[in-house]
């Protein structure tokens, strides 16, 4: 069973001056198991809102500009959040209006309340998250193992080469694998430009028109 919460407005200058803190209700009933929290604003002129969250027993969360949602269940919740039970009672949204344009910026703030589990709202058990990450490292290190010495990352290739280029083996650590060493500390930053324009180009463009929401008055 699920339950929807909408605000809308538009935050202005006068509301940044007034406090640049501000909260918006959500009525939490008993037995609600998840809060999924989703914000959406105009991005014109460098408009930057922050997020947050506080439950009836105090601070359950912060993110900043960030993230645009949130997820907080009895066991787990988005980084930057705590899981634990989800007290009966008013929360409050914390926006932090940190920058908007001379003439305001336009928001909406879904709350998705849910009786189920973290799970069904996209976040694994809290216990599993390890374990993915794990077995993520594992299939990255058993496909490129081989032919790449792991070198997921710099820290794991350059910082052992340092050491051991310290400790008596000289520039051959550099040498080795026909000048290898380089490879683990360009290639994330190329894949990471080139990952993040593959996700806008497949992925991103399908919410094009959530940067643009213009709430009715």
């Amino acid at each position: 069973m699920t339950d929807s919460i909408r605000h809308a407005g538009r935050w202005t200058l006068e509301d940044r001056f007034a406090s640049p803190w501000h909260y918006l209700p959500v009525e939490v009933p008993p037995g609600t198991g998840a809060l999924r929290v989703e914000l959406e604003y105009e991005r014109a002129d460098g408009t930057v809102l922050d997020l947050g969250c506080f439950g009836p027993g105090g601070f359950r969360g912060w993110s900043g500009g960030a993230r645009e949602s949130f997820v907080i269940a009895r066991d787990a919740a988005t980084p930057g959040y705590l899981p634990g039970e989800l007290e009966a009672g008013t929360w409050q949204v914390a926006i932090g209006v940190h920058r908007v344009p001379p003439d305001g910026a336009g928001y909406r703030l879904i709350a998705t309340l849910s009786s189920a589990l973290g799970s069904s709202l996209g976040l694994p058990p809290a216990p599993l998250a390890p374990v993915i990450v794990g077995l993520l490292v594992l299939l990255i290190g058993a496909t490129f193992g081989f032919n790449s010495g792991y070198a997921i990352n710099p820290a794991r290739d350059f910082g052992p080469r340092v050491f051991t280029a310290v400790a008596g083996w000289g520039n051959e650590v550099f040498r080795a694998g026909h000048g290898w060493w380089w490879v683990p500390i360009v290639a994330p930053c190329i894949g990471g430009l080139l990952g993040g324009w593959v996700y806008d180009a497949c992925v991103g463009n399908r919410f094009a028109d959530a940067g643009r929401f213009v709430p009715k008055a």
